[in-house]
């Protein structure tokens, strides 16, 4: 059972990879990349005290278009959990979701949001240019054609969430003071 999970793993990790490439070079629309982004996020995380049965909840704040995109794991499990995805708008709860994608675009609007989140286990995962700096866990970005991703592992420790070494491995680390 223990080398049937570690295969997987590899697999995914291996998909993962592969995925960094861009929509124009692939055909698949970016935004079905971004979601299968999250889902090996949702993979590569643990979370703190949460029982292994709980759906893991992820929140799509501010860009509908994304949400829709998600609709492509939504009921699929990651790590023993289903996941749910659902929009959610300023007023919501946003600290009861596991991941939580923050669509603004401008970093302002991302900061006010994330304060809100604070230091829960939520992964806030989002695009704006500064988006690790003002709070942010995972920042979404392009560079040469690619989709890649920068963590800051000083904000995930902060929440107490768990990534992966084969994650951080692929991401660009972040590590600037707030």
């Amino acid at each position: 059972m223990a080398i049937l999970r570690r295969l997987s793993l590899l697999a995914l990790a291996a998909s993962f990879v592969v995925g960094l490439t861009t929509a124009s070079a692939s055909g698949v629309p970016d935004q079905q990349i971004r979601a299968g982004f999250l889902y090996n996020f949702a993979m590569f995380v643990e979370w703190p005290t949460t029982p292994l049965g709980d759906p893991l909840l992820v929140g799509v704040l501010g860009d509908d278009v994304f949400a829709s995109a998600l609709r492509s794991i939504d009921g699929r499990a990651a790590n023993g959990r289903k996941i749910v995805v659902r929009p959610v708008d300023e007023s919501d709860d946003l600290a009861r979701t596991s991941i939580l994608y923050v669509g603004h675009a401008d970093d302002r609007s991302a900061a006010a949001t994330l304060a809100r989140v604070g230091k829960k286990p939520v992964l806030t995962v989002g695009h704006s240019p500064r988006f690790t700096q003002v709070g942010g866990i995972v920042r979404l970005y392009t560079d040469g054609g690619k989709l890649r991703f920068e963590i800051n592992t000083d904000r995930s420790n902060e929440c107490a969430l768990r990534i992966s070494s084969k994650l951080l491995n692929l991401a660009k680390i972040v590590k600037e003071p707030r």
